[in-house]
């Protein structure tokens, strides 16, 4: 592929894009997102739910997309955000692995998504999907609970019972 077809490609991406198009897949977008956000959801086995995380998830795929669509449609965009993208640093820790599953999982149907393949995305988040249910309740993902009691101030005679 010559470097004239590489522009010519850029110039037609460019020019089919549509408000209509851009609501399609964003709504597409939504989809997929609901499918990771009830995935997790159902498989969540920590000791608190943190309903934060899961709207993030929801977002992520959502700005992913949007940067997809951007990128594909400017090749002087596309380069630059590969330039911007390579210095930033992300600081927060991520305790769960399974956490991190979830956000790759956002990211890449995402691009996906912003990409215009949504028969992939489509399909890849449903097998994931089951993939991953399937694997909780075989307690792949399964966590060990922590037992938290709270009282007011009378002592608790039942775990005298199981102590070591």
């Amino acid at each position: 592929m010559g470097k004239t077809k590489i522009l010519e490609w850029f110039s037609n991406n460019n020019a089919s894009m549509t408000s209509e198009k851009i609501l399609l897949y964003l709504f597409a977008g939504m989809l997929v997102a609901g499918v990771i956000y009830i995935t997790y959801r159902i498989t969540y086995t920590g000791v608190s739910y943190n309903n934060k995380f899961a709207i993030t998830n929801f977002v992520i795929l959502l700005i992913a997309s949007v940067l997809m669509m951007m990128i594909s449609s400017n090749i002087a965009i596309s380069l630059g955000m590969v330039g911007a993208l390579s210095i930033v640093r992300y600081r927060t820790a991520i305790k769960d692995p399974n956490d991190t599953l979830f956000l790759f999982w956002s990211i890449i149907e995402g691009l996906c998504v912003g990409a215009q393949m949504l028969l992939l995305a489509a399909i890849s988040t449903l097998f994931i999907a089951v993939v991953i249910i399937v694997f909780s309740y075989l307690g792949a993902f399964r966590q060990k609970y922590l037992l938290i009691i709270r009282g007011g101030g009378q002592k608790v005679s039942v775990l005298n019972k199981y102590a070591c």
